[in-house]
């Protein structure tokens, strides 16, 4: 299973996300960007063999709708049980790989919870995250939305560049959309193309071709 077709997990409970914010104020569903940073913390001690419990901190205002995906370090896994692994409303595990996909509606932290095989280092940890309320046109935008997931000892100055970054590109990028569209025409396109990724991604699942073996 590849990064891509992990990422499309969570589509259905974001389309579900997605349904109830087309309801709302246009304002609320676009504009300005909701979600700044997700950080991760990760203890700096823990034992082998026993359950570690890993942090993602979202930063940003509400409402916010955003998907995270999550890969692991080798020689950690998962716990068996789903139940055992997160308290997040929707997420989806692929244990053959090592990855955890979240799909997160007005939370500002999600913990999940891997197993080491030996007190390794918590380096190796990895994700990117992406905001589902910001929106434009192009029906495969979403690609080059993606984010890095910061380590907590990440330095501020780097958050804090890439907010102030995405804040920029994000205000000319609304700049635009409100000449060239009418209002209410970015919910109703973002809600179409996550309609199609639903469609192909059940089409898959129907296949086999997510969730099993490559």
């Amino acid at each position: 299973m590849d990064a891509q077709r992990m990422k499309k997990f969570f589509l259905p409970c974001v389309f579900l996300f997605l349904l109830g914010l087309a309801f709302l104020p246009t304002g609320a569903a676009a504009g300005h960007v909701n979600v700044k940073s997700i950080t991760r913390d990760v203890p700096d001690a823990f034992s082998g063999g026993e359950p570690m419990e890993v942090t993602l901190n979202i930063d940003g205002e509400l409402p916010l709708a955003v998907g995270i995906v999550e890969k692991i370090p080798e020689g950690f896994q998962f716990p068996e049980n789903d139940e055992e692994v997160s308290d997040a409303a929707y997420f989806q595990v692929d244990r053959e790989n090592g990855k955890i996909a979240f799909s997160a509606l007005n939370v500002t932290e999600i913990k999940y919870r891997v197993v080491a095989s030996s007190a390794k280092g918590k380096d190796g940890f990895e994700g990117q995250w992406v905001d589902l309320l910001v929106q434009t046109q192009e029906l495969d935008e979403g690609k080059e939305r993606w984010e890095s997931v910061f380590d907590s000892n990440t330095l501020a100055s780097d958050i804090e560049s890439r907010n102030v970054k995405a804040a920029s590109g994000t205000d000319a990028e609304n700049k635009e959309e409100s000449e060239a569209s009418a209002p209410g025409f970015g919910t109703s396109l973002t809600l179409l193309s996550l309609l199609s990724c639903l469609f192909v991604s059940r089409i898959q699942v129907s296949k086999g071709k997510i969730g099993g073996n490559k």
